[in-house]
């Protein structure tokens, strides 16, 4: 990962199409999605990390006396030892927990109240909220979808097909777009491999009912087929 000193903490950034693995010193792990980023700050009575942008996963190692927070939006994730996914995506933002638990609150974890009014959440629940909106939903998440780019794979269960653009794109070294916009709203279920010989762009039309088109600036079209 590029490491930069701007600003407080370090910056761990994964550059576009690739997704990086994090070991930070307090023993926890990261992986970010591609084109992600998180600010990390290791003090003596907490560890801060903030999502920047993007997706991360976190695997925290257990010290009660050193809170893990992880700032998402204007939310704060709170945490002692746990593994959960992270996410920023448009005007929305998600938390699903794979193990342990986290509560999820407005305020910094040095604050002794700042569990108070908090959401706690069980292993397979996922909180969404609007950055800078009030309220957060905690509903069932689908820990499959919610992990499948650590695991090298993209899961789309009927999402529209602008969504798998959107996602292909972060791994595509050419800019895709959609001849149709209506054409985005059809909707597809698929399992995307990451890796393979051919470019990831080719494999989704391989999959899906549309072929790409390539323009003469550079950009690629996805049409009908």
């Amino acid at each position: 990962p590029m490491l930069k000193g701007a600003g407080p903490g370090r910056l761990y950034e994964a550059a576009p199409g690739r997704i990086t693995d994090v070991a930070l010193d307090d023993g926890s792990r990261v992986t970010l999605d591609a084109g992600s980023a998180i600010r990390v700050t290791l003090s003596d009575d907490a560890r801060r990390a903030t999502l920047a942008r993007g997706a991360a996963y976190f695997e925290v190692a257990h010290n009660a006396d050193r809170p893990f927070q992880v700032a998402v939006g204007d939310r704060r994730v709170i945490v002692t030892g746990t593994r959960f996914v992270t996410a920023l995506t448009g005007d929305g933002a998600q938390i699903s927990l794979l193990q342990g638990r986290v509560a999820v609150g407005t305020r910094d974890v040095t604050a002794r109240d700042a569990l108070d009014g908090a959401l706690v959440l069980s292993p397979g629940e996922r909180a969404d909220f609007q950055p800078g909106k009030p309220g957060i939903r905690k509903i069932a998440a689908d820990l499959e979808m919610a992990t499948a780019w650590r695991h090298r794979r993209l899961v789309f269960q009927d999402a529209p097909l602008s969504a798998v653009v959107a996602a292909v794109a972060r791994y595509s070294d050419h800019p895709l777009v959609l001849a149709d916009p209506a054409l985005g709203r059809t909707r597809v279920t698929a399992i995307l491999p990451l890796e393979g010989e051919d470019a990831l762009e080719d494999r989704m039309a391989a999959l899906l009912p549309i072929r790409i088109v390539q323009d003469e600036d550079g950009r690629r079209l996805i049409r009908a087929e």
